[in-house]
C-alpha cells in the first residue's frame, strides 16, 4: 500500500465515523426532546376552564332567571347549573346549558333557592364554582294568599307587607289592594285604607270586601253619605254578604254602618236610622212618640234619641265586627 492508498483509507475511515456520530446525535436529541415532551406533559396537565363569573338570579313566579358572563375557552362545552335549597347540600341540574342564561322552572313559590354555575370542557374537565346566588319565587297571588293568611292571624303589619309586595308585583291586582286596605284599616291608617279600597274597586275586585271595607272607613272618617251608599252597595249586591278572611264581619255590620250614620246625622234621619235597629233587633219595641217604650236593657230614658242611641250602642257590641 502506497502513502496514496493510506491516507484516502484514513480519510474514509474518519468521513464513516463522523456520519455515524451524526446520525447517534441525531438518535439522542429526538429521545431527549421526547423524554422533554413527555415530562412537560406530566407537569402541565390538560387545565379545567376558568370558573363562570358575575352570576346573577331574577326571581319570578315559580322560576328563576340566572345570567352570567360568558366563559371565552376554545374547548368549551357547556355549562352545570348546581342548585340547593339550604346552601349546603346542592345538587347538579340534569340539563346542560350552552349559553350564558337559564330559566329554571317549576319551583316553589315562597321558597328560597340557591345557585352556582360550573363549566365543562370538551375533555370533561369541570371548572372551580362561580359565586352563589339566592332567589325566592313568587307572585302576586302568592303574596297576596300569603298576606291573607296573615290578615286572619292577625298579623296586620305583615300582611301589609304581602300585599304591598304583591302589588309591586302587580299593580292592578285588585285583591292585593283590598287586603292592604283592610290591613291598613285595622291599623287604623284609615286615610291610606280609603284609598286602597278604591284602588281595588276600581282596578275591578269582583267581591263586595272592598266595599264593606270602606264603608267603615268612611263612617270613622266622619264621610256618612260614602259609608250609607257604600253599605248599601254591599247589601243590595249581597244581602247575606260575610267577609270570608274575617267571620265575624258581615252583612249584620253594614246594617250597623247605617244605623250609626243616620243616627250621626241628626233627627231628621233618625227614622232610617230605627229601620235598621229594626232589621238587627226585630224584637225592639222604641217608638219616638210612645215615652214608655224608650227602653234599653231595662233602663228607661227621657228621649228617644237617647234610647235610640243606647240601641245602637247596644247592637254595637253585639254584632260589630
Amino acid at each position: 500500500m502506497n502513502q496514496s492508498q493510506y491516507w484516502k483509507g484514513v480519510q474514509d475511515t474518519m468521513i464513516r465515523k463522523s456520519v455515524c456520530l451524526h446520525i447517534i446525535s441525531i438518535m439522542i436529541c429526538s429521545i431527549v426532546i421526547s423524554s422533554c415532551d413527555l415530562l412537560r406533559n406530566d407537569e402541565e396537565p390538560d387545565m379545567p376552564p376558568v370558573e363562570p363569573v358575575n352570576l346573577t338570579a331574577v326571581a319570578g313566579d315559580r322560576q328563576v332567571v340566572l345570567n352570567w358572563i360568558n366563559i371565552i375557552e376554545p374547548d368549551l362545552a357547556f355549562y352545570q347549573i348546581y342548585q340547593s335549597t339550604d346552601g349546603i347540600n346542592f345538587t347538579v341540574r340534569d340539563e346542560d346549558y350552552v349559553i350564558n342564561q337559564a330559566t329554571i322552572s317549576l319551583l316553589d313559590n315562597g321558597t328560597t333557592y340557591y345557585f352556582y354555575v360550573t363549566a365543562v370542557d370538551k375533555a370533561e374537565n369541570e371548572s372551580p364554582p362561580s359565586n352563589v346566588v339566592t332567589a325566592t319565587p313568587s307572585s302576586a297571588a302568592y303574596e297576596t294568599s300569603q298576606g291573607w293568611a296573615r290578615f286572619e292571624a292577625d298579623e296586620f303589619t305583615a300582611a301589609k307587607s304581602n300585599f304591598e309586595e304583591a302589588i309591586l308585583m302587580d299593580n292592578a291586582y285588585a285583591d292585593a289592594y283590598c287586603g292592604l286596605g283592610w290591613s291598613k284599616a285595622m291599623l287604623n291608617d284609615l286615610a291610606d285604607a280609603k284609598i286602597d279600597f278604591l284602588l281595588a274597586i276600581n282596578t275591578g275586585l269582583s267581591s263586595m270586601d272592598a266595599h264593606a271595607g270602606i264603608a267603615g272607613v268612611y263612617r270613622d272618617l266622619s264621610d256618612l253619605d260614602s259609608a250609607i251608599q257604600s253599605a248599601s252597595t254591599v247589601l243590595q249586591n249581597t244581602p247575606s254578604y260575610q267577609f270570608s278572611h274575617r267571620l265575624s264581619i258581615d252583612y249584620k255590620d253594614m246594617h250597623l254602618i247605617m244605623a250609626q250614620c243616620y243616627y250621626r246625622k241628626g233627627e231628621s234621619h233618625f227614622i232610617y236610622a230605627q229601620a235598621q235597629v229594626n232589621i238587627l233587633d226585630p224584637s225592639n219595641n222604641l217608638n219616638p212618640s210612645d215615652p214608655l217604650t224608650w227602653i234599653v236593657s231595662g233602663v228607661t230614658y227621657d228621649s228617644y234619641a237617647e234610647a235610640l242611641l243606647k240601641m245602637i250602642e247596644k247592637l254595637e257590641t253585639t254584632i260589630g265586627g
